[in-house]
């Protein structure tokens, strides 16, 4: 038989115990739920205290978001074996989806010897994995309004990764079904609430319409609905087990900042951090702005004194929101401190989630001897305090240090006078700045990236730089038709009435593709909007006349009307396209860097497009294969012999898929090929990560004028993304202006590390001009394979 091994770290022996924790907002102390045998190895694992008085919660720190996910997973089957009959209430997203992975493997492999061992190691002892049909499941929340019908509802996906697996019974869900539980007709979604949205005073106020009072009545009936489920969570005693992940605002299911500690289930309206963090689910910032949604409350979640309240974070952009519910007092500004007086709650995080709380900051410090620190955590720690302090590195005094327990815990240990310590800081500091001034001559570039803005929204000035030196050749490994909208593509395809379609003939069938790319671009250079959308559209109908092997406009009036009146018209906000149309979209997005590229000087036949098949609009995309994937990556090393390849860097692989996945791709055509020089790697990051100053080696400066170009690339040539359906939660406006407000933050801070003075004075005119820096880490290609690999085996569940 076929032999299954999970991927993730064992410890042989027995762990601590937790003994007590910081509770309450008057501080007082409480005896926390003990732990299960596997909660005691993983924080055996972490190397940490069983409890800090900082921290107002236990915390188990997990290496991975492996760990995290195994860790939750035998957290929930020892619950499960001691509670069959219980109410669980499980999250929805993309969080869970290892938590998810590993119930299906330890379900599906549970008498395997391997798996009995682990098993067993974890304080599982048990011929078969725990009946789980007469448990009782209380959903979350649920947008409102949507048909629930719809593969992106939270319905939709309870009953495909949870209902199905744990084979738990109608009966026993207590779902947010509103369709089948008579509060909205299906009808509703789209005659009552246009574009599913409404007012949500009109609980409190009259209606000034019949559109407005008939959505009255119906939310009048949502309300009956909030009142009937809390009623019936109550009768049931409560959620004895819960699971839920933390936004990047601190929101615990949809109890977004303001939320009373005591709220019940309820119709909220969703903030834009909120909002944004679920695009992904809705199909777009355009569905989920503004958008309504019913969630049950803080009270509904802690109402039961003896319930496992679990919050698991993966990633360092959660560390921000993990640092305040777990440091602060109680407070409506942040949801998850309604935790603190619940012995059984508890954060699983991993170590990037981890990463901002006090104490483990300090006891990562404290104790060690100088030789055990890396450069880089020394660097983080004097970098951190000089900025707290707003002095450059050279000024501090040991006063500063001995004011903060990491910085005095980093100068005792150290050997070195403080002057010369100072020094070698700021000497690795400048040394990454002349770094990134360096010009590379006569090599070959490969410039890669998961999708078509990642490279500009990262490093825009540094690759224009590196044209006219370098045979420069760009690969985009997916398509990136997740990104191009429905409504985007609506929009091109109206503004083409079918009476006029002809006068396009000629230049979709008598010009060659990039004939069209370069008079799109001569009406940017003119700054003609309206020449440049009728351009746009004779790109697409070349698209779509490609796609299709169209070759007359009689064929190509029948597509488009097609497209336009059957397909789009009936297609749900986030509902996943057939194969062509995922093409179609994908191919305008990959038309959009041939533009910004074209822009830069860049010819056409240097740009290649992959079309990764991992990449299919799964709400779980698969794994990479080799075959599929990666070799016709390692084909193209072959042919081109790059010295320099560029990637997408994601270190802790929590950020979005698509990176972590590309990464591993580019790592193993690597794998794959024979090079007769060295390679190296640069590794970069975007609107989605930033390096701290330690992580990043190669620190080029950017001047206003390039900061200009990179926004007049991106604005002009993504069209797309100008109003992006899937944002980032902190910046409400276009990706080229959150990349420039990074760039010009790591300006700001280097000037108080090193002074405005060391700028003002620099020999090279392009440090004197600078406004931003660009960060990139540069890796021999061995260190990078082997934490891409280190990586994966931190991240994949394999067989």
């Amino acid at each position: 038989m076929k032999k299954y091994v999970v991927i993730a770290f064992l410890l042989l022996l027995g762990g601590l115990m937790l003994k007590e924790i910081v509770q309450g907002q008057e501080g007082s102390r409480q005896p926390a739920a003990k732990l299960n045998a596997a909660e005691e190895k993983f924080l055996a694992m972490s190397g940490r205290k069983a409890a800090y008085p900082q921290e107002k919660l236990p915390v188990i720190e997990t290496a991975n978001v492996c760990e995290l996910g195994k860790l939750t997973a035998l957290t929930f089957i020892h619950w499960v074996q001691d509670n069959p009959n219980g109410v669980i209430a499980l999250p929805t997203g993309k969080t869970p989806e290892l938590f998810i992975e590993y119930l299906k493997f330890y379900k599906n492999n549970w008498n395997e010897d391997a798996v009995q061992a682990d098993l067993q190691h974890f304080g599982i002892d048990s011929e078969a994995f725990p009946e789980t049909k007469n448990l009782k499941f209380v959903q979350l929340d649920e947008f409102f309004p949507i048909d629930t019908a719809q593969h992106n509802s939270f319905t939709h996906y309870v009953g495909k990764y949870y209902l199905s697996l744990l084979e738990i019974p109608e009966e026993n869900v207590l779902g947010m079904d509103f369709c089948r539980q008579g509060v909205l007709d299906s009808s509703d979604y789209e005659t009552v609430f246009p574009q599913g949205k409404f007012d949500l005073a009109l609980l409190t106020r009259q209606p000034v319409n019949e559109t407005e009072k008939r959505q009255k009545e119906i939310l009048e009936k949502v309300d009956l609905f909030c009142e009937n489920f809390e009623k019936q969570v109550k009768e049931w005693g409560g959620i004895g087990f819960f699971l839920g992940g933390i936004g990047p605002d601190g929101h615990i299911a949809f109890n977004m900042p303001g939320s009373e500690k005591d709220s019940k289930t309820r119709l909220v309206q969703l903030n834009y951090p909120t909002a944004a963090s679920a695009a992904g689910d809705l199909g777009g910032i355009e569905h989920s702005r503004d958008k309504a949604a019913v969630t049950i409350g803080l009270k509904t979640i802690t109402q039961n004194p003896n319930a496992t309240i679990l919050i698991i974070a993966a990633g360092e952009a959660k560390a921000p929101a993990v640092k305040n519910a777990l440091e602060r007092e109680s407070s409506l500004d942040y949801p998850a401190t309604a935790l603190h007086s619940v012995n059984g709650a508890r954060f699983y995080l991993t170590k990037g989630a981890a990463s901002l709380l006090e104490a483990r900051r300090i006891e990562d410090v404290q104790g060690k001897k100088w030789d055990d620190f890396s450069t880089n955590e020394v660097d983080d720690v004097v970098i951190d305090l000089a900025l707290k302090k707003q002095r450059r590195i050279v000024d501090m005094t040991e006063a500063d240090f001995n004011q903060d327990p990491r910085g005095e815990a980093l100068l005792a240990s150290c050997p070195l006078e403080l002057a010369a310590f100072l020094d070698n800081v700021r000497q690795r500091l400048t040394e990454k700045i002349e770094r990134g001034m360096e010009v590379r001559k006569g090599q070959n570039v490969l410039h890669t990236g998961p999708h078509h803005d990642d490279v500009m929204l990262s490093y825009h000035p540094l690759m224009c730089s590196m044209l006219g030196t370098n045979t420069n050749t760009f690969c985009y490994l997916t398509s990136g038709f997740n990104s191009v909208t429905n409504s985007y593509m609506v929009e091109t395809l109206n503004a083409l009435p079918e009476s006029m379609l002809h006068q396009y003939q000629d230049k979709v069938f008598g010009q060659s593709h990039e004939e069209a790319l370069k008079t799109y671009l001569k009406e940017v250079a003119r700054y003609h909007p309206t020449e440049m959308k009728r351009a746009e559209e004779v790109i697409l109908l070349q698209n779509i006349a490609s796609l299709y092997d169209i070759k007359d406009m009689t064929a190509l009036k029948d597509k488009v009307r097609w497209l336009k009146t059957e397909y789009f018209a009936r297609r749900r906000p986030g509902e996943k396209d057939i194969a062509e149309v995922q093409t179609l979209k994908g191919s305008m997005r990959e038309t959009e860097s041939e533009r910004m590229l074209m822009l830069a000087g860049v010819d056409l036949a240097d740009v290649y497009h992959m079309r990764a098949k991992f990449y299919n609009g799964d709400y779980f995309n698969p794994l990479p294969s080799i075959e599929e994937d990666a070799r016709p990556l390692a084909n193209l090393y072959k042919e081109l012999q790059p010295h320099l390849i560029t990637v997408a860097y994601d270190p802790e692989g929590t950020g979005p898929d698509t990176h972590y996945k590309v990464l591993q791709i580019v790592a193993q055509a690597l794998r794959m090929t024979d090079f007769d020089h060295p390679v190296t790697v640069w590794g970069y990051r975007n609107v989605w990560h930033r390096f701290k100053f330690s992580d990043g080696n190669t620190l080029y400066p950017v001047s206003e004028e390039e900061m200009a170009a990179m926004n007049h690339a991106f604005l002009s040539c993504f069209s797309t993304q100008r109003q992006a359906s899937f944002p980032s939660v902190e910046h409400d406006g276009p990706f080229s202006e959150l990349a420039e407000k990074i760039q010009r933050e790591y300006f700001d801070n280097l000037q108080v590390l090193l002074g405005k003075k060391y700028f003002q004075g620099h020999p090279d005119p392009r440090v004197r001009n600078a406004q931003g820096f660009v960060f990139v880490k540069e890796m021999t290609a061995e260190t990078f394979m082997d934490n891409a690999q280190e990586l994966k085996s931190r991240i994949e569940l394999v067989n």
